[in-house]
């Protein structure tokens, strides 16, 4: 099995967003605002793909407003 998951911050009073593209096709527009203050805020996870195929995939993330987005790790299982 093949997976891929994106972990991110939620930060109070940050309005960035990120856009991820899996093989060409927009899959998610995820945000990190978070109006509440849980002090260092909180993380959030995301699975991108999992799949039983060895096919290859690209993925692309972009910042659409070109601001703070705290993206922690990416973790890929093969």
């Amino acid at each position: 099995v093949r997976e891929l998951t994106i972990g991110y911050h939620y930060w109070k009073n940050l309005s960035g967003r990120i856009e991820i593209e899996l093989d060409g096709q927009v899959i998610d527009t995820l945000t990190n605002n978070f109006a509440n203050d849980w002090g260092n805020g909180y993380m959030r996870v995301l699975e991108v793909y999992k799949q039983n195929t060895n096919s290859p995939h690209s993925i692309k993330i972009r910042n659409l407003d070109n601001s703070l987005f705290d993206i922690r790790y990416l973790l890929y299982a093969d």
